[in-house]
Protein backbone atom coordinates (compact mmCIF):
# COMPACT_ATOMS: atom_id res chain seq x y z
CA UNK A 1 0.00 0.00 0.00
CA UNK A 2 2.69 2.52 1.28
CA UNK A 3 6.28 2.33 -0.05
CA UNK A 4 9.33 4.68 0.99
CA UNK A 5 12.05 4.58 -1.04
CA UNK A 6 15.73 6.90 -0.26
CA UNK A 7 13.71 9.71 1.42
CA UNK A 8 15.71 12.97 2.49
CA UNK A 9 14.02 15.83 4.59
CA UNK A 10 15.58 18.87 5.13
CA UNK A 11 14.69 21.70 7.41
CA UNK A 12 16.77 24.66 6.26
CA UNK A 13 20.27 23.51 5.77
CA UNK A 14 19.60 20.57 8.55
CA UNK A 15 18.89 16.78 7.41
CA UNK A 16 16.20 15.42 9.54
CA UNK A 17 15.51 12.19 7.52
CA UNK A 18 18.44 10.22 5.42
CA UNK A 19 17.70 7.63 3.60
CA UNK A 20 14.62 6.40 4.52
CA UNK A 21 12.63 3.11 3.14
CA UNK A 22 9.95 1.07 4.19
CA UNK A 23 6.67 -0.46 3.06
CA UNK A 24 3.46 -0.95 4.70
CA UNK A 25 1.41 -3.79 3.27
CA UNK A 26 -2.79 -3.67 3.03
CA UNK A 27 -4.44 -4.95 6.09
CA UNK A 28 -1.22 -4.53 8.40
CA UNK A 29 -0.38 -2.51 11.74
CA UNK A 30 3.41 -1.22 11.38
CA UNK A 31 5.13 0.65 14.08
CA UNK A 32 7.61 3.42 13.78
CA UNK A 33 9.35 3.64 17.52
CA UNK A 34 12.31 6.05 18.57
CA UNK A 35 12.86 8.54 21.24
CA UNK A 36 12.14 12.47 20.75
CA UNK A 37 13.37 14.04 18.37
CA UNK A 38 14.32 10.71 16.27
CA UNK A 39 12.01 12.26 13.02
CA UNK A 40 9.23 10.18 13.87
CA UNK A 41 7.10 13.22 13.00
CA UNK A 42 9.04 14.55 10.13
CA UNK A 43 8.73 10.89 8.62
CA UNK A 44 4.19 11.12 9.16
CA UNK A 45 4.00 14.84 8.21
CA UNK A 46 5.97 14.10 5.09
CA UNK A 47 3.93 11.25 4.03
CA UNK A 48 0.76 13.16 4.41
CA UNK A 49 2.37 15.85 2.13
CA UNK A 50 2.74 19.11 5.28
CA UNK A 51 6.55 18.51 4.42
CA UNK A 52 7.99 18.44 1.20
CA UNK A 53 10.66 16.10 0.63
CA UNK A 54 14.13 16.96 -0.77
CA UNK A 55 15.03 13.32 -2.21
CA UNK A 56 13.42 9.95 -2.53
CA UNK A 57 9.93 8.67 -3.45
CA UNK A 58 6.68 7.77 -1.21
CA UNK A 59 4.52 5.82 -3.47
CA UNK A 60 1.12 5.41 -2.32
CA UNK A 61 -0.98 2.16 -3.86
CA UNK A 62 1.53 2.28 -6.86
CA UNK A 63 0.98 6.10 -7.47
CA UNK A 64 4.04 8.46 -6.51
CA UNK A 65 2.95 11.12 -3.70
CA UNK A 66 5.74 12.98 -2.50
CA UNK A 67 5.25 16.88 -3.27
CA UNK A 68 1.28 16.97 -3.74
CA UNK A 69 -0.88 18.84 -1.46
CA UNK A 70 -2.32 17.69 1.79
CA UNK A 71 -5.87 17.73 0.49
CA UNK A 72 -5.13 15.33 -2.41
CA UNK A 73 -3.01 13.33 -0.01
CA UNK A 74 -6.30 12.54 2.08
CA UNK A 75 -8.68 12.13 -0.96
CA UNK A 76 -6.45 9.43 -1.63
CA UNK A 77 -7.24 7.60 1.27
CA UNK A 78 -4.65 8.50 3.96
CA UNK A 79 -5.68 9.89 7.42
CA UNK A 80 -3.28 11.43 10.24
CA UNK A 81 -4.12 11.47 13.92
CA UNK A 82 -1.56 14.78 14.66
CA UNK A 83 0.40 14.12 17.67
CA UNK A 84 -1.04 16.46 20.75
CA UNK A 85 -4.99 16.01 19.25
CA UNK A 86 -4.63 19.92 18.00
CA UNK A 87 -8.61 20.10 18.30
CA UNK A 88 -10.26 23.11 17.03
CA UNK A 89 -10.42 24.72 20.07
CA UNK A 90 -13.74 26.85 20.16
CA UNK A 91 -15.33 24.30 18.19
CA UNK A 92 -17.55 21.82 19.60
CA UNK A 93 -16.96 17.62 18.84
CA UNK A 94 -19.64 17.70 16.40
CA UNK A 95 -18.28 20.37 14.47
CA UNK A 96 -14.54 18.77 14.86
CA UNK A 97 -16.27 15.61 13.42
CA UNK A 98 -17.63 17.50 10.86
CA UNK A 99 -14.77 18.98 9.44
CA UNK A 100 -12.80 15.60 9.42
CA UNK A 101 -15.43 14.44 7.16
CA UNK A 102 -14.95 17.67 4.75
CA UNK A 103 -13.97 15.70 1.40
CA UNK A 104 -17.49 14.65 1.49
CA UNK A 105 -20.75 16.82 0.66
CA UNK A 106 -23.04 13.98 0.99
CA UNK A 107 -24.78 13.79 3.90
CA UNK A 108 -26.39 10.12 3.85
CA UNK A 109 -22.36 9.36 3.77
CA UNK A 110 -21.59 11.44 6.41
CA UNK A 111 -24.36 10.05 8.58
CA UNK A 112 -22.53 6.62 7.91
CA UNK A 113 -19.15 7.88 8.81
CA UNK A 114 -20.57 9.47 12.23
CA UNK A 115 -22.10 6.02 13.02
CA UNK A 116 -19.62 4.16 12.73
CA UNK A 117 -17.38 6.50 14.63
CA UNK A 118 -19.82 6.67 17.47
CA UNK A 119 -20.10 2.91 17.31
CA UNK A 120 -15.95 2.69 18.33
CA UNK A 121 -16.04 5.85 20.63
CA UNK A 122 -20.13 6.04 22.45
CA UNK A 123 -18.79 8.84 24.68
CA UNK A 124 -17.92 10.89 21.82
CA UNK A 125 -21.84 10.69 20.75
CA UNK A 126 -22.86 11.65 24.49
CA UNK A 127 -20.41 14.83 24.32
CA UNK A 128 -21.34 16.16 20.48
CA UNK A 129 -22.48 19.61 21.56
CA UNK A 130 -19.02 20.10 24.17
CA UNK A 131 -16.60 22.45 22.72
CA UNK A 132 -13.80 19.73 22.22
CA UNK A 133 -11.02 21.44 24.56
CA UNK A 134 -13.00 20.81 27.66
CA UNK A 135 -13.42 17.03 27.21
CA UNK A 136 -10.54 15.04 28.80
CA UNK A 137 -6.88 13.90 27.38
CA UNK A 138 -8.61 10.43 26.77
CA UNK A 139 -11.74 11.95 25.13
CA UNK A 140 -9.82 14.22 23.32
CA UNK A 141 -7.45 11.94 21.95
CA UNK A 142 -10.59 9.27 20.80
CA UNK A 143 -11.87 12.55 19.05
CA UNK A 144 -8.61 12.83 17.33
CA UNK A 145 -9.15 9.61 15.72
CA UNK A 146 -12.99 9.95 15.12
CA UNK A 147 -12.35 13.19 13.30
CA UNK A 148 -9.48 11.22 11.21
CA UNK A 149 -11.85 8.47 10.38
CA UNK A 150 -14.54 10.84 8.78
CA UNK A 151 -12.42 11.20 5.70
CA UNK A 152 -12.61 6.99 5.59
CA UNK A 153 -8.98 6.69 4.99
CA UNK A 154 -7.52 2.79 4.31
CA UNK A 155 -4.38 3.98 5.45
CA UNK A 156 -4.73 5.42 9.09
CA UNK A 157 -1.19 7.37 10.47
CA UNK A 158 -1.70 7.65 14.30
CA UNK A 159 1.00 9.97 15.84
CA UNK A 160 1.88 9.21 19.45
CA UNK A 161 -1.71 8.71 20.63
CA UNK A 162 -1.37 6.89 23.70
CA UNK A 163 1.05 10.29 25.11
CA UNK A 164 0.05 11.66 28.27
CA UNK A 165 -2.84 9.52 28.97
CA UNK A 166 -3.45 7.36 31.97
CA UNK A 167 -2.75 3.78 31.93
CA UNK A 168 -6.18 2.60 31.40
CA UNK A 169 -6.75 4.95 28.31
CA UNK A 170 -3.44 3.86 27.15
CA UNK A 171 -5.02 0.26 26.98
CA UNK A 172 -8.20 1.35 25.75
CA UNK A 173 -6.58 3.25 22.82
CA UNK A 174 -4.63 -0.01 22.13
CA UNK A 175 -7.95 -1.91 21.64
CA UNK A 176 -9.49 0.59 19.27
CA UNK A 177 -6.17 0.15 16.93
CA UNK A 178 -6.84 -3.67 17.06
CA UNK A 179 -10.65 -2.79 16.09
CA UNK A 180 -9.52 -0.71 13.45
CA UNK A 181 -7.06 -3.43 11.96
CA UNK A 182 -9.72 -6.09 12.52
CA UNK A 183 -12.40 -3.49 10.68
CA UNK A 184 -9.89 -3.48 7.42
CA UNK A 185 -8.02 -0.39 8.10
CA UNK A 186 -4.32 -0.30 7.20
CA UNK A 187 -2.19 1.58 10.14
CA UNK A 188 0.92 3.40 10.66
CA UNK A 189 2.29 3.68 14.01
CA UNK A 190 4.11 6.32 15.55
CA UNK A 191 4.89 5.32 19.21
CA UNK A 192 7.21 5.87 22.22
CA UNK A 193 5.62 3.78 24.09
CA UNK A 194 7.47 0.88 22.07
CA UNK A 195 6.36 -2.16 24.34
CA UNK A 196 2.54 -1.30 23.31
CA UNK A 197 3.61 -0.84 19.69
CA UNK A 198 5.32 -4.18 19.01
CA UNK A 199 2.16 -5.85 21.14
CA UNK A 200 -0.23 -4.57 18.32
CA UNK A 201 2.12 -4.05 15.45
CA UNK A 202 2.61 -7.27 12.71
CA UNK A 203 6.09 -5.20 11.83
CA UNK A 204 8.11 -2.48 13.32
CA UNK A 205 11.15 -0.09 12.09
CA UNK A 206 13.03 1.84 15.25
CA UNK A 207 14.08 5.20 13.84
CA UNK A 208 17.31 6.66 15.11
CA UNK A 209 18.42 10.98 14.81
CA UNK A 210 16.84 10.28 10.88
CA UNK A 211 17.76 6.90 9.89
CA UNK A 212 16.13 3.41 10.20
CA UNK A 213 18.60 1.59 12.31
CA UNK A 214 16.17 -1.89 12.52
CA UNK A 215 13.50 -3.47 10.90
CA UNK A 216 11.93 -7.00 11.37
CA UNK A 217 8.95 -8.46 12.31
CA UNK A 218 6.96 -7.29 15.95
CA UNK A 219 7.63 -10.01 17.90
CA UNK A 220 11.39 -10.41 16.78
CA UNK A 221 11.92 -6.85 17.52
CA UNK A 222 10.79 -6.96 21.12
CA UNK A 223 13.07 -9.66 21.81
CA UNK A 224 16.07 -7.74 20.21
CA UNK A 225 18.47 -6.74 22.51
CA UNK A 226 19.26 -3.29 21.54
CA UNK A 227 15.51 -2.31 21.57
CA UNK A 228 14.96 -3.62 24.80
CA UNK A 229 17.42 -2.26 26.34
CA UNK A 230 16.89 1.26 25.03
CA UNK A 231 13.02 1.41 24.22
CA UNK A 232 11.71 -1.67 26.49
CA UNK A 233 13.20 -0.40 29.77
CA UNK A 234 14.81 -4.34 30.19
Amino acid sequence: MLEINNLDVKYGPRLVLKKISMTVADGEIVALIGANGAGKTSLINTISGLVSPNAGEIRYRGKSIGGMEPHEILRMGIGQVPEGRKMFPEMTVHENLLLGGYSTRNVEVLAERLDFVFSLFPVIKERLGQIATTLSGGQQQMLAIARALMSNPDLLMLDEPTMGLAPIIVESVGDIVSRLRDQGKTILLVEQNASLALDLADRGYVLETGEIVLSDVASRLAENEEVRRAYLGV
